[in-house]
């Protein structure tokens, strides 16, 4: 995923937080959960069964805006859209094989924790429109090529479509998988 970074561990987590002053004076703007698993038009079942989440943070200090993405969300409170005067996290291991899973805890108001953690600077992103985009963004992606113009070239199916400007994860209308667009 290029321009996100992944919190693998307690240290990488204190540092985001340190960085945004642990969200204080933030609000949590915009939640985008997608399960990953899916009925298709022909009424089979997809079965990759997960929740897959990407979260806007607005502050009222720098960086001003945070885009979390959350990979397989095993936990999700959310109970009061006020501001956040502080946020907490911990990466943990759980279950049987001791997988790695990070913790954020807004203010007990919002708690998320997932398998996978990755966050990137959307300081532009403030206002009261809604700025995520339609898919969520993830590490599974498979690429895309651009072509020319606005088209693109999936590179698990060769199926070519056109997509708006500035849309870098668009599924492919041919395969139906999430794909990221790279520079070629």
């Amino acid at each position: 995923m290029t321009g996100y970074r992944e919190i693998s561990s307690t240290e990488d987590l204190d540092r985001m937080l340190d960085r945004v002053a642990g969200f204080h004076d933030s609000l949590a703007k915009e939640f985008h959960v997608v399960n990953r698993g899916s009925v298709l038009p022909d009424l089979s079942m997809a079965m990759d069964h997960r929740f897959d989440g990407q979260f806007l943070i607005q502050s009222q200090g720098p960086p001003f805006a945070l885009e979390l993405v959350f990979s397989n969300i095993t936990e999700l409170h959310v109970n009061n859209p006020r501001e956040c005067f502080s946020a907490t996290g911990k990466v943990l291991c759980t279950g049987r094989n001791q997988e790695k899973a990070v913790e954020l805890n807004f203010d007990g108001a919002i708690k998320i924790i997932a398998r996978r953690l990755f966050h990137a600077d959307r300081s532009d992103w403030l206002g009261h429109r809604a700025f995520l985009g339609r898919e969520v963004p993830s590490v599974e992606a498979v690429h895309a090529r651009k072509i020319e113009g606005r088209w693109r070239q999936c590179s698990a199916y060769s199926n070519a479509w056109a997509e708006e400007d500035g849309i870098n994860f668009s599924l492919c209308p041919g395969c139906g998988k999430l794909t990221e667009l790279v520079s070629p």
